[in-house]
């Protein structure tokens, strides 16, 4: 289910530039109790994937039905999990502790059968984010890069991804990775290649965000925006910005930007609500995100064509 929210929040009417506004925002109210976190459109936007506090379990939230389906309990399961392109399965990591040490393997679940299996198991590194081909999804472990999935498993595929390996921004090219520091040495996370393969999304602690290009030339930036992401059409940024008192997060907001970083406009504008972590919809014209309450929203966005 879902229901309007129309609450003390700012619904963006002016333009910036070719910004997007906000048309409305919605409340997904799942059929099982608990607060959800995390949100992430399926390929074709009929399905949420949500998981619980501190990534522990994974479910599955059907727009069209309103019924949730359980993927997994398993500790880190709803850390950036990934659909297939057919998406008939969902690729996620499982977890486990063995004296005080942690192990994640990759899992693999099927909708068909409703069950998952074991792609890569219990590895000490497995980074993210997991990136989904036609033949299976590619990650690295502690040593090397592996493409895998149901009926495939190889070293060092022909592809290009970027990850933050050890806090550093790292290229993988046929076969082949090198470190970039486009903004020096540092750490960097949320790292993420354009739709086009082109240039790369990242985040550097204490600096703020940037655009870059794959010889490491910034090309755009955008200063204090947190967990950074694309529009699938390349166009936007989506960010938030949140504040804390060193203990504790006291505010949030979902931003946007135009990917030259040259206009940005805030999508919410709330005082008792702090909304984080957005995500877009395969069509670039909505955004889900949760609050710090564990409640889920869907924010539809008036798109100028």
């Amino acid at each position: 289910m879902k229901k309007t929210f129309i609450f003390c929040i700012l619904l963006v009417t002016y333009v910036y530039g070719a910004l997007p506004n906000v048309a409305s925002i919605d409340v997904i109210e799942p059929d099982i109790q608990g607060a959800f976190y995390y949100p992430k459109f399926s390929p074709d936007g009929t399905r949420l994937l949500m998981t619980k506090e501190q990534f522990v379990g994974l479910w599955e939230f059907d727009l069209r039905t309103g019924q949730t389906l359980l993927i997994s309990n398993a500790p880190g399961a709803g850390y950036e999990p990934v659909y297939s392109k057919d998406r008939d399965r969902i690729y996620y990591l499982q977890d486990t502790f063995e004296k005080g040490r942690r192990y994640r393997s990759l899992m693999e679940y099927h909708r068909n059968t409703k069950g998952s299996q074991v792609l890569i198991e219990k590895e000490r590194l497995l980074t993210h984010p997991l990136q989904v081909t036609d033949h299976g999804v590619i990650t690295r472990t502690q040593s090397k890069v592996l493409l895998v999935g149901k009926d495939t498993k190889s070293e060092n595929p022909q592809t290009r991804f970027v990850h933050t390996f050890e806090n550093r921004l790292t290229l993988y090219e046929n076969g082949k990775e090198r470190e970039l520091y486009p903004s020096g040495r540092g750490n960097y996370v949320w790292a993420s290649l354009s739709p086009t393969g082109d240039k790369i999304l990242y985040h550097k602690a204490g600096e703020g965000t940037f655009i870059c290009d794959l010889q490491e030339n910034i090309l755009a930036e955008f200063g204090y925006a947190n967990a950074p992401v694309w529009s699938p059409n390349g166009q936007w940024i989506a960010y938030m910005k949140d504040y804390d008192d060193g203990h504790f997060i006291t505010e949030s907001e979902i931003w946007i930007s135009s990917v030259d970083g040259k206009e940005s406009a805030p999508l919410t504008n709330t005082k008792d609500i702090i909304e984080m972590y957005p995500q877009w919809s395969p069509d670039s014209k909505a955004l889900t995100f949760h609050d710090l309450s564990g409640h889920i929203y869907i924010m539809k966005l008036h798109v100028t064509e």
